[in-house]
């Protein structure tokens, strides 16, 4: 028969570090959060776009916005 501690090594090593993570990847943080903001610059220059190509479309549109959006 074996003891509790035998057991308890057979086990996988994530059910014994249980609440145990890796480091934080601050870079991969930093890549989210900034895509996060071009995305949201992205969002806010569609209504703009000569041609359309959002649900609304403002009256004064900019060429700028063309090619930022077609970039990003």
């Amino acid at each position: 028969m074996t003891s509790s501690t035998d057991s308890r090594q057979q086990l996988p090593q994530a059910a014994t570090a249980a609440g145990a993570r890796p480091p934080r990847l601050h870079g991969l943080d930093a890549l989210r959060g900034g895509a996060l903001l071009l995305g949201i610059v992205l969002h806010a220059l569609m209504p703009f776009l000569p041609g359309g190509g959002w649900l609304v479309a403002d009256s004064q549109t900019s060429g700028l916005a063309d090619p930022v959006v077609f970039v990003g």
